[in-house]
Parts: C-alpha cells; structure tokens; sequence
C-alpha cells in the first residue's frame, strides 16, 4: 500500500494530489482506491485503521510481464550510471 501526496509545477502553477494504491504481486496488478487533485486550503485527514477490512479499490489494472521487465531494467540501467558515476564500478 502507498500513500502519496504531491506537488507538481504544470503550466505555472502548483498542482497537489494525493494517491492510494498498491501492486498485487501475485496477480500483477496494480490497484487505486484514490487519486484526485487537491484544491488549495483542503483540510486532508488520514485514519489508519486494524487494516482487517478493505474497501473495494476503484481502479485495477493488470500488468503485463514485458512492462514488469521493461521496468526491472530501466531501475538496473539507472542504478549502473550511478555506481559508475560514483566509480563503484
């Protein structure tokens, strides 16, 4: 599970959103229960609870192996510049 709040800089303004979701790695899917923009002076409260119940998420998507890998060796490459740039390797 992630939470994520963020603030991005998009056509000169700020744009903060908030996310909620998770990767089911058994099914490969990634799941959203929230994801919205959040208006200036929003008041945003965060319960946690005994994590027993779910709600259902909103949104799941089913990843495919090729993006699984694409992504492994994009994480791989990067991490090799650095370890080179650092002269690790």
């Amino acid at each position: 599970m992630t939470f994520m709040l963020s603030i991005k800089h998009f056509q000169g303004q700020e744009q903060l959103s908030i996310h909620l979701s998770g990767f089911n790695k058994d099914r490969n899917e990634d799941v959203k229960w929230f994801d919205q923009l959040i208006e200036p002076n929003k008041k945003i409260i965060l319960e946690v609870l005994d994590g027993k119940e779910t709600s259902s998420p909103k949104e799941i998507e089913k990843r495919e192996e090729s993006f699984i890998d694409k992504q492994k060796l994009e994480t791989y490459l990067f991490l090799q510049k650095e370890l080179k740039e650092k002269g690790l390797i």
